[in-house]
C-alpha cells in the first residue's frame, strides 16, 4: 500500500469499515475542485487502478480495480461521505482487506 502523506489523504484520517454493508467510509467535507485529485491520490495509496468517473448533482463515482476486483469509490456531497465498496458482493472481502491496510497506517 502506498503512503498516505498527501494533504488530502491526511484530511481523511481513519476510516470506518461497515462489514454489513461491505463499505469503507470516511467523513470528509470536500470541494468540487479537490475531488478528482483526492480520488487519484486515494487510488494510488490503495494500489488501485482508477477508471471512469461519473457524476450527478450531488454524487461522484469512480471505478477502481484492485488485483482484478472491481470497486467503486463514491462521494455524496449532501452528507460529506466518501466510501469504497465492491461492485460484486463476492468481492466484499477485498474492501475488508483494504480497510485493514488503510487503518494500520
Amino acid at each position: 500500500m502506498g503512503q498516505q502523506h498527501h494533504p488530502l489523504l491526511l484530511q481523511l484520517g481513519r476510516a470506518h469499515f461497515d462489514a454489513d454493508a461491505g463499505q469503507l467510509r470516511w467523513q470528509a467535507s470536500l470541494t468540487e475542485s479537490s475531488l478528482g485529485e483526492l480520488a487519484a491520490q486515494l487510488a494510488r495509496a490503495l494500489d488501485c487502478q482508477i477508471g471512469e468517473h461519473q457524476w450527478g448533482a450531488d454524487r461522484h463515482c469512480w471505478s477502481l480495480e484492485f488485483e482484478g476486483a472491481r470497486l467503486r469509490l463514491q462521494y455524496e456531497a449532501l452528507c460529506d461521505s466518501l466510501w469504497l465498496e465492491a461492485e460484486r458482493p463476492e468481492e466484499a472481502d477485498v474492501v475488508a482487506f483494504l480497510a485493514q491496510l488503510w487503518n494500520q497506517q
